[in-house]
């Protein structure tokens, strides 16, 4: 062998190892930090799960008013009764704390129909329309959910606190009722005296309000786009048990109309979402920097913010501060100090290389002037929990897909500044996203001028910003 065939395979190696490094290198480059926000915002929606229910019950719940008296006699000849505490307040907080040693139930039965709505956030993860959440945010028929619903308690709960209060001859108070009837309607939980059965269920997705009124092409029809004001309608593929159980579920999209006649029931959703991609649990250590997204709808006060700001996702930054055992079917948990709040349960949490390594799942309260109102640690899932329900669903492999590759490049080289190849990026993804969620037509519109009302709003709205980085003129009000 020559030395230039020695020289020629050299350099052959060098530009293979050179190759496979720049490959390796991509799989594990950190995302420009200041684009990981921008990375998950369209993979985010707020979820909305509608159950209806039906609850059966004992006909007529009462309380032993004389072992209740007995008790209460006792305290006062202790001295225990709290200074300031009336007897109806007494009586309610011993019911509060031991209902069934003072519960009286009938033996026959009552049923009565209930609707329940959880709220909270997913993300997507594949190109046939598979997302992430919570199991509690698309389950709330937890038999312990039903005894914080007014309707359901109430109708269950009245007679024993009407006895009380006729009995101290004492008006109770809203709260006092409200959670003596809640301790009431658990302990008949406890005794499995309640039982529950979802009749029907409807889960819909909702992400960012299109800028403007959008049209989609299916089948080569026009048709208005409703799924801006009712949402993307989805199914249950799997789903874990409510925290502390592994509370992950896996949704699947469901736009399809039911007359099309095709085989495969999620065709037309293929490659309408942007995803992001899935990290390893076991690779989480504590300190790692994280950014968690969500829905917090409660966060928002009547009269301050415009309603539209609750179709906006939220991020916050925080690490990854310890990672806990766990009394239940998940293992551990990853304690954080993203400041997560009601609605961003499901929600992802990305490390820096932009893949989810935790779905927002609870806050530890601590106490706070004798109550648990103050917020304490968040809590996530470790994401191979999500794995294995994604598993179970009989998902072995998830494919991203064009969107997601494209949105990746594109942000990438926008952080890079190179402007012109971004937009090239988010303009060949409005080309492609067309038909997709907040509208867009197929085949209309160019890379060079799209239509501005088309596609995924945070992919345009990047489209438009880096046009602007390079002096283009834009059309009026955009």
């Amino acid at each position: 062998m020559n030395c230039r065939m020695l020289s020629t395979l050299g350099v052959l190696a060098i530009l293979l190892t050179l190759v496979g490094r720049d490959q390796v290198t991509a799989a594990d480059e950190p995302f420009p930090e200041e684009m990981l926000v921008q990375l998950g915002e369209p993979a985010v929606y707020r979820v909305v799960s509608t159950n209806t229910l039906v609850v059966s019950m004992p006909r007529s719940v009462n309380v032993n008013l004389e072992m209740l008296q007995a008790t209460y006699e006792g305290l006062v000849a202790r001295n225990q009764v709290p200074a300031g505490m009336t007897k109806g307040q007494c009586y309610c907080r011993i019911l509060q704390l031991e209902p069934a040693s003072f519960l009286q139930v009938s033996e026959d039965r009552t049923t009565g129909t209930f609707s329940m709505t959880g709220s909270g956030s997913a993300f997507a993860v594949s190109r046939e329309g598979i997302l992430l959440t919570n199991a509690h945010v698309i389950a709330p028929t937890e038999l312990n959910d039903l005894a914080n619903n007014p309707t359901c308690v109430a109708q269950a709960m009245s007679d024993p606190l009407a006895a009380i209060a006729k009995h101290v001859n004492e008006q109770l108070g809203d709260e006092l009722q409200a959670k003596s009837n809640a301790a009431i309607f658990s302990a008949l939980i406890q005794r499995q005296l309640v039982t529950v059965q979802s009749r029907e269920q409807s889960i819909r997705l909702f992400t960012k309000v299109p800028t403007f009124p959008q049209m989609e092409m299916r089948l080569g029809r026009i048709v208005p786009d409703k799924e801006a004001a009712e949402g993307i309608p989805a199914k249950v593929l799997a789903s874990g048990r409510s925290y502390p159980g592994r509370d992950v579920a896996v949704l699947r999209t469901t736009r399809t109309p039911a007359n099309l006649g095709v085989n495969d029931p999620y065709l037309l959703d293929k490659d309408r979402m942007v995803c992001l991609r899935l990290g390893d649990s076991a690779d989480v250590l504590p300190g790692t920097k994280i950014q968690a997204f969500g829905y917090p709808a409660g966060a928002y006060r009547d009269g301050i913010m415009h309603p539209d700001a609750q179709r906006l996702v939220s991020c916050q930054n925080g690490q990854i501060g310890q990672i806990k055992p766990l009394q239940g079917d998940m293992p551990v948990v990853f304690e954080m100090t993203a400041d997560i709040n009601h609605g961003d349960s499901g929600g992802p949490v990305i490390d820096k290389y932009g893949r989810v390594i935790g779905l927002n799942v609870a806050i530890y309260p601590v106490k706070g002037d004798g109550e648990l109102t103050m917020p304490g640690h968040s809590v996530a899932v470790p994401i191979d929990v999500a794995k294995s329900l994604l598993k179970a669903a009989g998902i072995v492999k998830l494919a991203p897909g064009p969107l997601t590759e494209g949105w990746e490049r594109g942000l990438r080289r926008f952080a890079a500044q190179d402007y012109a190849a971004a937009e090239k990026e988010f303009g060949d993804l409005i080309q492609l996203e067309g038909g997709g969620f907040g509208g867009g037509l197929p085949g209309i519109g160019s890379p060079t001028l799209p239509l501005f009302d088309q596609g995924n709003p945070y992919v345009r709205k990047l489209y438009v910003l880096s046009r602007k980085k390079q002096g283009s003129n834009l059309p009026f009000g955009n």
